[in-house]
């Protein structure tokens, strides 16, 4: 998970985010993240009991770059929140893949090409891709 972490941030430019969001630090990836001061939201990374990955966001960032496949790798992501940045490029094939994505937002960003095809979505509940240059349908259920 740390792998996958570290090639987020390398290939959406982390050295160029707003706030780094405590990537790259020898610390746990549990503890790669900020909770604004009124402690309802946290930036950056979440993880379950288990250590493992279940939330990444990091809306309204300055997050450029491609979209790193290896992200939706990660077993137990359910959360990926990375609205209003710069992100560019195509998403990446395995982007519908994940059996446990329930809530993906990437409005507002600079993504182009085709959105993936998927059979019946496997356990989004809520997808947001508008405000890019994609084009295809999401299917309803």
């Amino acid at each position: 998970q740390r792998y996958i972490a570290l090639v987020f941030y390398f290939s959406t430019e982390g050295w160029h985010w707003f706030d780094d969001l405590n990537f790259m630090k020898k610390t746990s990836i549990c503890e790669w993240q900020r909770t604004s001061s009124n402690a309802s939201a946290t930036t950056g990374i979440e993880c379950n009991g288990n250590g493992e990955i279940v939330y990444i966001n990091a809306a309204g960032n300055n997050v450029s770059g491609t979209l790193p496949s290896e992200l939706f790798q990660l077993p137990s992501l359910s959360i990926l929140n990375l609205a209003s940045n710069l992100l560019t490029g195509p998403l990446p094939d395995n982007l519908m893949a994940s059996k446990t994505m329930r809530r993906l937002d990437l409005r507002n960003n600079r993504l182009n090409g085709t959105i993936p095809e998927v059979e019946p979505f496997l356990g989004y509940l809520e997808i947001n891709l508008s405000k890019n240059l994609l084009f295809g349908n999401i299917p309803e259920s």
